[in-house]
């Protein structure tokens, strides 16, 4: 679903990794590792669009993502990143329902395809007993759920997350890692996502890539994968 061929990434002229290639396909999980400065949030955001590459072709299906229009875009790729927004006055609804804008009209006007693609993605991730509550009111965990459920009503086949465990405790921590496998496996959904939770996100992720020394290590996982990994991240 997704491609990335010899992409360079980095802003003006710093580079800060070269020759990535990779492939993600729907119904699968990707893990993005490596140290702080390694570039990991630079390639998401080149992946999603955000950023243009210094070289290279990122594509969803034959889509050059950065060939498209916003809209366009919108409708291929959903993110959820590391910002927190203050959203006092905004239930979780609301906020779901977000994700429904590149489909409706200048006036936002829901329709009942919408109405159902929000209470699905609400229950996908089990947050619809709070979807009258004020974002602001929930636990970190849920806010975090919150988001992937505005994500997942986007209806995209790409989702990309830049560290989607960060500020959690462990056993929210395993929630959202469960939840995004659920997303790609039942709901055949690419799912790409940064972390430094190594030992639980190689639990469930399909694919894992190492940025490392300006670098990028594509594999699948296997029983060597964390032993791998964290000497890896270590030396």
């Amino acid at each position: 679903m997704i491609s990335v061929r010899d992409v360079r990434i980095g802003y003006n002229s710093r580079v800060l990794a070269e020759g990535i290639s990779f492939y993600l396909s729907c119904g699968e999980v990707c893990v993005l590792l490596g140290a702080n400065g390694s570039g990991k949030t630079t390639l998401l955001r080149t992946v999603s669009g955000l950023v243009k590459p210094l070289g290279g072709v990122v594509q969803i299906g034959d889509r050059n993502i950065h060939r498209l229009r916003t809209d366009e875009r919108s409708k291929l790729i959903s993110i959820v990143s590391t910002e927190r927004p203050q959203l006092d006055q905004m239930t979780v609804y609301e906020l779901v329902a977000l994700g429904r804008a590149p489909y409706t009209n200048t006036l936002g006007l829901l329709r009942e395809n919408d109405l159902t693609r929000i209470q699905n993605s609400m229950r996908a991730v089990n947050i619809h007993h709070l979807a009258n509550h004020h974002y602001q009111q929930l636990s970190d965990g849920e806010k975090q759920l919150a988001q992937i459920a505005r994500a997942l009503a986007q209806d995209t086949p790409v989702i990309v997350l830049d560290e989607p465990t960060a500020f959690l405790d462990y056993r929210n921590k395993r929630e959202v890692l469960n939840h995004l496998r659920a997303l790609a496996h039942e709901h055949k959904k690419s799912v790409l996502f940064s972390t430094h939770d190594v030992e639980l996100s190689i639990e469930i992720a399909d694919k894992i890539l190492l940025m490392r020394d300006k670098q990028i290590t594509f594999t699948h996982k296997n029983n060597e994968t964390l032993a791998y990994v964290t000497q890896a991240l270590l030396n």
